[in-house]
């Protein structure tokens, strides 16, 4: 992951695991990918028949993750500009009844870097997403939260 990479995961029901975060693809620490992975149950392999051998990359970061009522996985961070949700079947490939092909992007202002850090699904199905708000102007961060519907 590199130094300043982020990760975090879930045990499934079945045992397996689910890991999401942000990788470095460069020494600078400027370039990330963020992805889902999933292993297999009581290992460390990656499980080969979600995404693409095992790991759905997903945009430029991903900070969090959560599996809905229907067990796809939702995950939000960033595109590098705006607050990124993305949707992914239970088997790792883009959900195409979400966003533009599988990944809704939201943005708060116009002038300023935004991240999406945690979310929550409410009982209506609906996606609770608070991040940062970068001001590069002052270089204080605000908070943002924004809902999405089903």
């Amino acid at each position: 992951i590199g130094a300043g990479g982020f990760i975090t995961g879930l045990k499934l029901d079945n045992g397996k695991i689910l890991l999401s975060g942000s990788a470095f693809t460069s020494n600078t620490g400027f370039n990330t990918q963020g992805f889902v992975a999933r292993l297999i149950a009581d290992s460390l392999f990656l499980d080969t028949t979600f995404g693409t051998n095992g790991i759905a990359f997903v945009s430029k970061d991903i900070r969090a993750f959560k599996l809905d009522a229907n067990k796809k996985i939702v995950a939000v961070g960033s595109d590098g500009t705006d607050y990124l949700a993305a949707r992914l079947t239970a088997n790792g490939k883009p959900d195409a009844t979400f966003g533009k092909n599988g990944i809704a992007l939201v943005s708060i202002s116009n002038f300023s870097p935004e991240r999406a850090l945690a979310l929550d699904i409410d009982s209506k199905k609906r996606l609770m997403i608070v991040g940062i708000v970068e001001n590069v102007i002052t270089g204080l961060d605000r908070a943002g939260l924004i809902r999405l519907l089903p």
